[in-house]
C-alpha cells in the first residue's frame, strides 16, 4: 500500500481503537478526537500489527508518518533549525566528505 493509497484509504478518517485489541477505521472521528497520551498496550499492539506489515506496506506507513512529522510544527522547527545552522556555514561541501572519508 502506498502513502497515496494509505490517505485515500483513511480519506479524512482515523484509525480508531473499538477495543483494546482492534483499531477501525472511523470515518465520524478525526485526528484530532484521538487521545493526545496512546497508552503503553495500544503502542505495543500498534507496533506489532506494523511488524506483520508487508515490506511495501511497512515503506508506506513509514513515509506516512514522516510526513506527518514534517507538517507539524516541531518538524519544522526542527527542519528550519538544521537550515539555520547550515546556511551560518556548519556544512561540509561533498568534495571535503569524499576526502574525509577517503574516497576521494
Amino acid at each position: 500500500m502506498r502513502g497515496s493509497e494509505v490517505k485515500r484509504a483513511l480519506n479524512g478518517a482515523c484509525l480508531w481503537p473499538s477495543s483494546p485489541k482492534v483499531w477501525v477505521i472511523d470515518p465520524e472521528r478525526k485526528m484530532s478526537d484521538l487521545p493526545s497520551i496512546m497508552t503503553s498496550s495500544a503502542e505495543l499492539e500498534l507496533k506489532q500489527r506494523l511488524g506483520r506489515l508487508s515490506e511495501r506496506d511497512r515503506r508506506a506507513m513509514s513515509a506516512y508518518l514522516l510526513r506527518l512529522k514534517h507538517q507539524s510544527r516541531s518538524g519544522r522547527q526542527g527542519l528550519s533549525k538544521l537550515m539555520k545552522e547550515m546556511d551560518a556555514g556548519k556544512k561540509t561541501g561533498l568534495s571535503k566528505l569524499a576526502s574525509d572519508l577517503g574516497h576521494g
